[in-house]
Formats: C-alpha cells, sequence, structure tokens
C-alpha cells in the first residue's frame, strides 16, 4: 500500500525597499525578484515594497513574519544595521527563511545570530578603525608595522 503525500507550497514574501524612490527603482527591484522567484520554482509569490529609509516597517515585518520564505535582494533591505534585533528577532523566532538574491546562502535562525555577533564585533572595533586610519594618514602604516622614530 502506498501513499501519496502533498506537500504545501511554502508562503513566499518578496520584500522591496529602498531609501527614496527615484526613478522607478523600486519597480525594477521588484521586478528583478519576481523574475528570481520564478526562477526558483516560487510561481505565486506575495510582493511587500516600500520607498523608506532605514528598515522594514513594523507593518511589513508582521506581514513577513507569516511567511515561509522572504526572498530579498540583500540583508540591508530588511536593516541597514545587522545588530537589529527587533527585525532579525521575531523572523527568527517566526523560522522564515530569508534568502539573498545574490545567490547567497539561506539565512536561519543560526544565521540571524552570527549576523548579530559580526555586527557586535564590528561595532567594538570601530573606535580601533578609527585610529588605523590616522596612521595610515600619518603615514605610519598598522599597528604591527609602527615604529619609534628616533631623534
Amino acid at each position: 500500500m502506498s501513499k501519496i503525500i502533498k506537500t504545501a507550497s511554502p508562503k513566499v514574501v518578496v520584500y522591496a525597499r529602498v531609501a527614496r524612490d527615484c526613478d522607478g527603482a523600486l519597480d525594477a527591484q521588484v521586478a528583478r525578484l519576481r523574475h528570481l522567484a520564478s526562477s526558483h520554482g516560487w510561481a505565486e509569490v506575495t510582493v511587500i515594497a516600500e520607498a523608506r529609509p532605514h528598515r522594514v516597517s513594523n507593518d511589513a515585518l508582521r506581514a513577513l513574519c507569516a511567511a515561509d520564505i522572504v526572498f530579498i535582494r540583500d540583508p540591508s533591505r530588511l536593516t541597514r544595521r545587522l545588530a537589529d534585533q527587533e527585525v532579525w528577532a521575531p523572523l527568527s523566532g517566526a523560522g522564515v527563511e530569508v534568502i539573498g538574491a545574490d545567490g547567497a546562502s539561506p539565512l536561519t535562525g543560526r544565521d540571524f545570530g552570527l549576523l548579530a555577533i559580526v555586527a557586535l564585533m564590528n561595532h567594538l572595533a570601530e573606535p580601533h578603525r578609527a585610529q588605523r586610519l590616522e596612521w595610515t594618514h600619518q603615514g605610519t602604516g598598522s599597528a604591527g608595522s609602527r615604529r619609534k622614530v628616533q631623534r
């Protein structure tokens, strides 16, 4: 006796965001994401498009959390700050798979945590970045290559 198991298609949401909709940039981003989504076999997608700076709106975030897959150009479309847990935590908690159109591997809950760690490391390294830039502009190179100048 054999059973036929029918699996439901995943609920896919295409999310596009631009800071300002200049020259139809939002429409172009949506069209490209729709095309790429169809190449993944996702014929039926819901589209959420916003023209707003910095991050996804709260209303759009709630809609994204109801999806199985969120298809985006890149993670910066959701938020410019990778450590923005107000965005990543709800998606991770809902089990949403975020896939970048650039061919990057899907972002899962584990990856959201890794993004937060990388963002924290970048934040902690920021004061040292300024010092390295100062050394570079002074022509002294990196900290490892600095030498005391004898007068």
